[in-house]
């Protein structure tokens, strides 16, 4: 018997946590787990790709709807009886692993995501960060984070180190390919000649980025 893992998302736009949740239930689809994603949020850049992979999707809009959709999340908590409930990003954390623990699930594993602690949110962000450092004593039982950064700067705002792990994001390398016919097409694209050499980052044009670092 497959064990079930419900999976909890703020929303499905296109990120990083999406891609590696994406990522993670493609790598595991013929495992002895069986995967679930619930999303807090409808729409979103990567909902057709979930769908059209064949990912066992259930959207709510707990914006529009709190009340009625955090009931609604707690059923579904008590109805799949999931063996484990997997977060991602703090609103997930907060709330999915809220209704987990009161439906009476344990195995709660929390996913931080980001490094940057001081800036780069909004105040409702933070304050659900700041609630999530208050209850990471009681409510996940793992606390995966995506770099050595992130579990620092977590564990310096109030998370519960005992609790936190290190898991970096992992890639099918075999995919990332190219030929010299595709790197020669790419560097008449950008304008550089054969001589030149190329650094390049991969990364959305955010401050979170930090691409004046990077020039600089």
């Amino acid at each position: 018997m497959k064990r079930r893992i419900l999976h909890v998302i703020t929303g499905l736009a296109v990120g990083g946590a999406e891609m590696a949740l994406y990522r993670l239930i493609l790598a595991f689809r013929d495992s002895e787990y069986s995967h679930t994603v619930i999303v807090l949020t409808p729409g979103g850049g990567l909902y057709r790709r979930f769908v059209e992979s064949g990912i066992k999707l259930i959207v709510l809009d707990v914006r529009r709807s709190p009340v009625s959709d955090m009931l609604r999340l707690y059923r579904l908590m008590r109805t799949l009886q999931p063996d484990i409930v997997q977060t991602w990003l703090y609103h997930a954390d907060f709330l999915g692993g809220l209704a987990a623990r009161v439906a009476g699930i344990r195995n709660v594993i929390w996913g931080v995501r980001t490094t940057d602690v001081d800036g780069g949110c909004s105040r409702a962000t933070a304050f659900v960060r700041h609630a999530c450092a208050s209850l990471s004593r009681w409510i996940p039982h793992t606390i995966v984070c995506v770099a050595e950064a992130a579990r620092r700067s977590h564990s310096l705002v109030g998370y519960d180190t005992g609790r936190m792990v290190v898991v970096g994001n992992g890639f099918d390398l075999s995919v990332l390919t190219s030929d010299q016919s595709q790197r020669g097409q790419l560097r008449a694209q950008c304008g550089f000649d054969k001589d030149d050499v190329v650094v390049g980052t991969l990364g959305r044009f955010n401050l979170d980025k930090d691409h004046a670092n990077f020039v600089q």
